[in-house]
């Protein structure tokens, strides 16, 4: 399974180089990124041992253009066990602003992830979340919020720090 959802997402990047707008100076990045730190808004649903709030993990996003980007990776999540994520990223110019080497986006991220017990059983499931960055340079952070779900998941923001590559 894992080995199917890298393949997707070398094509997707294959893809992406394919796409890309060669007058966007953002487009056809390759940003490395790391795992999350995260808060969690409640303890409700918390391992006996608490949340696990410094997820380490990896990944990679791909800038198409300015506004759109996907992104995968792993990490361990908050109740102690590995989740793979991907999702596409959608920033329009009206939340995009950018002075001088730093550029502020506010976004919506559509994608999938696992590896958490009360939702989906583990596998794979749908996500819908917003996403805040800032770049400057080669280097950036992305903030999102992941609300809470009513008997499955509690909230938590999450903090995860990004490196330009290409």
């Amino acid at each position: 399974m894992h080995a199917r959802f890298i393949a997707s997402a070398l094509a997707a990047l294959a893809a992406g180089a394919a796409l890309a707008n060669e007058e966007d100076p953002t487009s056809g990045s390759v940003w490395v990124t790391t795992g999350f730190v995260s808060k969690h808004t409640s303890q409700q649903h918390a391992p006996v041992q608490g949340w696990n709030e410094n997820n380490v993990g990896i990944g990679i996003e791909y800038v198409f253009t300015g506004n759109w980007l996907i992104e995968g990776g792993a990490y361990r999540n908050s109740v102690y066990k590995t989740s793979h994520y991907a999702q596409a990223v959608w920033s329009p110019d009206l939340v995009t602003w950018s002075s001088g080497d730093w550029t502020f986006r506010l976004g919506t991220a559509l994608g999938v992830v696992d590896g958490y017990p009360r939702m989906g059983g583990g596998g794979y499931f749908p996500t819908l979340l917003p996403v805040a960055s800032a770049q400057w340079r080669r280097v950036g952070v992305n903030l999102t919020y992941v609300p809470s779900i009513a008997g499955n998941v509690a909230g938590a923001v999450a903090l995860q720090a990004k490196f330009r590559f290409l």
